[in-house]
Formats: structure tokens, C-alpha cells, sequence
């Protein structure tokens, strides 16, 4: 064998060592970096415009990366504190109304609550035990999701660590990153192009279309159903928040049965202004929530990404499977690529 032919397998094989020895390096940190490369392209726009301003990257870099992590802080604490508060009164709110002694006064005036009540004494069924086992195990897997939080506080502020340095530098040289990937690929610039062109499509179609969707869902469902005085508001805006961003669960699922029970609960009490609430939620889940949802998801989606909705569906339902939360992102972004290099192996054939 030539000495030049030796030299060649010898560097393949270290080169293919290596390769797998960053893998086992970076596998157990693999999502902090996924989550760092979706926050620094979510808000490197904001970045431009900061060092646009102060003309100096390490410093915008490091008051955007501070914000984030200040804003990330400050708004979990108030959203996991307002829907605990909103979960417990929920809870009470729902054993009052079964509870016998509050039951013979409320019906009364006969409601939703007391029809229900009502055939459930007919099949002799106490509700009461199975609300406090749903809120017992409600509240179980809170302590243990809590309990394993607390375990693993070390890792998670080892891996929020990650992805705020790690984002930070992307903000610097995230451009030139970039570049340097697409310049190690084995095809001709042309393909580059369409390859890096794609990518940047679909992770910010994806990226900008889930993440403000569910966040235009949330806050308008948030305000909705303060305007319609429901008892939580901000309980009921997270969850068609939540169910706007996971894929293949539509806002429907929340808003209905809340519309279907004002309307009932108005029906059954003779209350018209009940009633007229559960039409005004039904209205404003169609024209709005769903409105949003939907037209404005797929706008905003298709318009950036460029690619069928159908694939966006499928890779974020498949990445939300295999991945978590991080393959709504990743999952199309696979399926695209894939897409992609097929497109350019059918142009590269003579048909």
C-alpha cells in the first residue's frame, strides 16, 4: 500500500475518532446547545438593533444575554405563583359546589352544578372523592416534579449556564459560524446556498411561528376571559397558550368546554346572562383564539418557512415525540434538510 494511501486512511480514522469522541462529549449537553442556537436566532434581531446603538458586540451581547436571563426569571416565578394561587382556588371552587351543605342552599336556584349533582345522587356517586384523588395526584406529581427539580438543581444551573454562554457567543459569531459549517460541505456553492437558505427558513418560520403564536394565544386568551370575568384567567390563557404551541392540539380544547359550560350553566339556572357569556366565549374562541391559532400560525409559518404545512406539522409532532419540547423546532428542520438533499441529488443527476 502507498505511504501516501496510508497517511490518508490514518487521518480518516482519527478524523471518524474524534467525530465520535465529540459526540460523547457534547451528548450529555446536546439540548442546552439546541436551546441556545433557538434562543440566539430568536432574539438576535433584537441584538442588531442593541449594537447598532452601542457599536460594541461583547456589550450588547451581554445586556441582551442578561435580560433574557433576568426576564426568563422574573417570569416564571410570576406565572408558576399566579397559577398555583389560581390552581388552589379552582380546587376549592370545585369541592364547594358538590359539598352537600353548600349544594342545598345553591340549588335553590337550580344550575349546571345541581343538575349534575343531581345525577350523580341518582347513581349514587359521591364526586367528592374523585376531586380530592385528581388534586391529590395533582398535586403529587407538582412535589415530585418539584423534588426532582430540586435533585437536579446542580446539572440545570450547569445547563442554563451553557446555554447563556454558549448564546452569548452566538450572538458574536453566530454569522461566521455559520459560514464556516457551510464551507466544509462536500457540493458547490450554488447548494450551499439553497441549503443554508432553507435552514434559516424554516427555523425562523418555525421559531417566530410557534413561540409568538403561543404567546399571542396566551395573552389574548388571557385578557378574553378577564373581560368575561372568569374566575382564572390566567390559569385558563397558559393552557390555550400551551395548547396553541404543541403540535396536533388545537386551542378548541379549552375554550369549548369553558363556552359549553357558562352556556349550560346558564340554561339550567335560567340566568341569561350566563348564557349570553358562554355564546360571547364560543364567539370569541372562533373569531379570535382560533382566528390566531391557525390562520395567523400558518401565516406566519408559511410565509418565512417556505415549505408545506404538512411537513411543518408532521417534523414538529415527530421532534415533539423524540425530542421534547426542542423537536417542535428540530423536527421540521431534519425533515426540510433531508428534503433539501434530495432536491440537489435529483439536480446533480443525469436523468
Amino acid at each position: 500500500m502507498p505511504a501516501d494511501d496510508t497517511k490518508k486512511y490514518i487521518l480518516i480514522a482519527l478524523l471518524l475518532l474524534s467525530v465520535y469522541l465529540s459526540f460523547l462529549v457534547i451528548k450529555p449537553i446536546f439540548y442546552a446547545l439546541l436551546w441556545a442556537l433557538v434562543l440566539a436566532y430568536l432574539f438576535t434581531p433584537i441584538y442588531r438593533i442593541v449594537n447598532k446603538k452601542i457599536r460594541n458586540e461583547r456589550a450588547s451581547s451581554l445586556l441582551i444575554t442578561s435580560a433574557i436571563v433576568i426576564l426568563t426569571v422574573v417570569l416564571a416565578t410570576a406565572i408558576v405563583s399566579t397559577l398555583s394561587n389560581e390552581i388552589l382556588i379552582t380546587y376549592s371552587s370545585v369541592k364547594e359546589s358538590f359539598d352537600p351543605a353548600n349544594l342545598e342552599v345553591r340549588c335553590q336556584n337550580p344550575d349546571l352544578v345541581c343538575k349534575v349533582a343531581d345525577i350523580l345522587s341518582h347513581e349514587q356517586i359521591n364526586p367528592t372523592p374523585y376531586i380530592n384523588q385528581a388534586f391529590s395526584k395533582l398535586m403529587d406529581k407538582i412535589v415530585e416534579q418539584t423534588s426532582n427539580l430540586a435533585f437536579s438543581i446542580p446539572g440545570k444551573v450547569v445547563e442554563l449556564f451553557i446555554v447563556f454562554f454558549v448564546m452569548y457567543y452566538l450572538f458574536i459569531n453566530g454569522e461566521s459560524f455559520l459560514k464556516s459549517i457551510a464551507s466544509i460541505l462536500p457540493m458547490d456553492k450554488k447548494h450551499k446556498e439553497q441549503i443554508v437558505n432553507r435552514v434559516s427558513d424554516v427555523v425562523g418560520g418555525v421559531v417566530y411561528g410557534h413561540i409568538l403564536t403561543a404567546l399571542i394565544v396566551g395573552v389574548v386568551g388571557t385578557i378574553g376571559f378577564s373581560m368575561f370575568n372568569m374566575s382564572s384567567p390566567v390559569l385558563l390563557g397558559f393552557l390555550v397558550g400551551l395548547a396553541a404551541f404543541v403540535p396536533g392540539i388545537s386551542t378548541t380544547v379549552i375554550w369549548l368546554p369553558v363556552a359549553v359550560y357558562q352556556f349550560l350553566n346558564g340554561f339550567y339556572s335560567h340566568d341569561k346572562i350566563l348564557m349570553a357569556k358562554g355564546v360571547g366565549i364560543l364567539l370569541f374562541g372562533i373569531f379570535a383564539l382560533a382566528y390566531i391559532d391557525n390562520i395567523i400560525r400558518a401565516k406566519l409559518i408559511g410565509d418565512r418557512a417556505r415549505v408545506h404545512p404538512a411537513i411543518v406539522l408532521i417534523g414538529a409532532f415527530g421532534g415533539l415525540l423524540s425530542f421534547g419540547f426542542i423537536g417542535i423546532f428540530i423536527g421540521p428542520l431534519i425533515i426540510t434538510v433531508f428534503i433539501t438533499l434530495v432536491e440537489i441529488y435529483g439536480e446533480s443527476q443525469d436523468w
